[in-house]
């Protein structure tokens, strides 16, 4: 049982400059995540994904309740005019 608790944590550990970058919304968190995969491993690039996640401009994302045009509604994430329950654009839940 410990052996997977402490394999669970070294895998936050790991993918922590990931973890971060997908948490502030980061532009580049994409990349991030894969110079981490591949790369993290060295403890160089792990570190330079951890300042690269903690750098730079995040995205702003404002969670607003939808409005309603008509049978429609426009997404709060991107804005694209969306009729179901999920954006078609982006993926988020209107």
């Amino acid at each position: 049982m410990f052996h997977l608790i402490g394999i669970i944590c070294a895998f936050a550990i790991y993918f922590l400059p990931s973890i971060l970058a997908g948490r502030r919304y980061h532009p580049s968190s994409t990349a991030i995540f894969l110079v981490n995969f591949f790369l993290g491993w060295t403890g160089i690039g792990w570190a330079v994904c951890l300042v690269w996640a903690l750098s730079g401009s995040s995205r702003v994302v404002v969670l607003q309740p939808a409005v309603p045009i008509g049978r429609s509604f426009y997404c709060t994430r991107c804005g694209t005019p969306s009729t179901g329950e999920f954006c078609p654009n982006c993926g988020a839940r209107t």
